[in-house]
């Protein structure tokens, strides 16, 4: 709906990185009344180990989402998790591997990769991280953006 109302194009996303403050604004106002919760995870890139992350840079991401399912605190259950972009095969059994060997049988159904253009879920996702980057940071209208979002936001956690 908010799409429609700044006359935007069925393909043009909401990234946080790129949008107008105006735009973030609206956005955080639409979706502030909507009923949905939120794990956010800190991946302080600056402080890992660069050998191990450039030679296995998956694990690293595995390790984020398995904290974020954690980190809500409810038993899955045949749950469905989208990941943003495209990856290669080889992340892709690493990925299965991984959450089969770390969460209890049954509890993921499938592992699906999406583009975000095409996925309101990875763009909602996408400005809360900003959001909350720019609360970190101490940015200019970080405040106005994060006060809109805090009551969905259920856990936050550093992933390593």
């Amino acid at each position: 709906k908010l799409k429609a109302d700044l006359h935007w194009i069925n393909r043009r996303e909401f990234k946080f990185r790129k949008d107008r403050p105006e735009t973030k604004r609206l956005f955080f106002e639409a979706v502030k009344r909507e009923k949905f919760s939120v794990s956010v995870v800190l991946l302080e890139k600056d402080k890992l180990d660069k050998k191990e992350f450039y030679r296995d840079s998956s694990k690293l991401y595995n390790i984020a989402i398995l904290r974020a399912i954690q980190g809500l605190g409810i038993e899955l259950s045949q749950a469905h998790i989208y990941i943003d972009g495209e990856s290669g095969n080889d992340y892709r059994r690493k990925a299965k591997t991984f959450f089969r060997k770390n969460l209890p049988q049954g509890a993921i159904k499938e592992l699906s990769y999406v583009d975000s253009v095409d996925d309101p879920l990875v763009q909602l996702a996408d400005m809360i991280v900003g959001a909350v980057r720019y609360t970190l940071e101490d940015k200019k209208d970080a405040d106005d953006y994060f006060h809109m979002i805090k009551k969905h936001i259920v856990t936050f956690t550093r992933a390593l």
